[in-house]
Parts: C-alpha cells; sequence; structure tokens
C-alpha cells in the first residue's frame, strides 16, 4: 500500500478486517486502507467504505454525504453497484443534492457496466416519465438486458410486457 498499490492497500484492509494475523492500530485501520485503496482505483473497495460510512460501521462514524462521495468513486472506478446506489440517493436526495437527470445518467452508466439494477431503473424511469421521449424499444432492450443478468424485477416485467402487448405486439413465446 505504501507504493501507491490499490490493490495492496485493498488486500491489507481485508487482512484487518478479519484480522488475519494482526491488530490494527490507530494510523492502520481497515477503514484507512479501503480509502486508500479506493482512492488508487479499487472500485470494490470504494463500495466497502461506502457501506461503512452508510451503516457506521467498524470504525466510522455514520456520514450519509461521505457514503454518497464513494459510492460514486466505485462507479467512477468501474464498480456497477456503485453506479446504481449513487444514482438511486441521488434520485430521493440522500447524502447529496436530489437531482433526478443524474440520476438517470448513472443508471446508465451503471447499466453500460452491465449492473441489472441500474438497467432496471432506467427502464422503469423511461416508463414513468413522458417527458423524456424514450421509445418502447429502447424499454425493452433495457428490461431484456436486465433480465438477462438475472434480475427478477425485469423479468418479470417484461413477461408482463410481451403478454400484454402493452409496449408493442403481444408475443406469448418470449414469455419464459
Amino acid at each position: 500500500c505504501s507504493h501507491a498499490n490499490g490493490m495492496g492497500c485493498y488486500l491489507a484492509a481485508i487482512q484487518l478486517t478479519f484480522r488475519f494475523g494482526v491488530e490494527p492500530s490507530a494510523e492502520e485501520s481497515e477503514s484507512n486502507y479501503y480509502e486508500k485503496a479506493c482512492t488508487f482505483g479499487v472500485g470494490s473497495a470504494c463500495l466497502t467504505i461506502a457501506k461503512m460510512y452508510e451503516n457506521g460501521t467498524n470504525e466510522v462514524l455514520e456520514s450519509q454525504e461521505k457514503a454518497s462521495k464513494f459510492y460514486e468513486l466505485g462507479c467512477i472506478h468501474g464498480a456497477g453497484d456503485g453506479c446504481f446506489i449513487y444514482g438511486y440517493k441521488l434520485n430521493k436526495g440522500i447524502g447529496v443534492k436530489k437531482d433526478y437527470k443524474e440520476s438517470l445518467k448513472y443508471y446508465k452508466i451503471g447499466c453500460d457496466k452491465n449492473n441489472a439494477a441500474s438497467c432496471t431503473a432506467l427502464a422503469a424511469y423511461y416508463i414513468g416519465d413522458s417527458s423524456l421521449n424514450i421509445d418502447f424499444q429502447t424499454v425493452n432492450e433495457l428490461y431484456e438486458k436486465a433480465c438477462s443478468l438475472d434480475e427478477p424485477v425485469a423479468c418479470g416485467q417484461l413477461g408482463n410486457i410481451y403478454y400484454t402487448g402493452y409496449y408493442g405486439k403481444q408475443d406469448y413465446f418470449s414469455i419464459n
């Protein structure tokens, strides 16, 4: 970790988390190592420290603002779950200023990173907001992608679309 090696910091944090033969000191806390790993580009480390701040777990105090910051960094560093959670926080105004349009941007980034929840959320928003002028083929594609990534809500929505023909022609054969 001392050589600006993100994975080294991440592994040190895990070692401290599970106490694999070490006892942490104040300057070598797991949260410090997760933060360093995140700073050096390890997306999963960003998600871990974000969750710690979100819940006030281990040795960090609860801070929705810091949690949001680290979820955003997780997204930037390739963790699709970070994109979804940060998008949700933007949409609800949790730890950040509420920003509907920005939340859609992060759902799109998450979907592009194959995060099923992001694809599902994006499709739902496209359906619910007629001002976005999204064609229903796009909605179907988002639900299909999310369903192929094993998102049960998306699969249910897609089945409903095929069954009712609500966004196109009825297709009973694609329901399975």
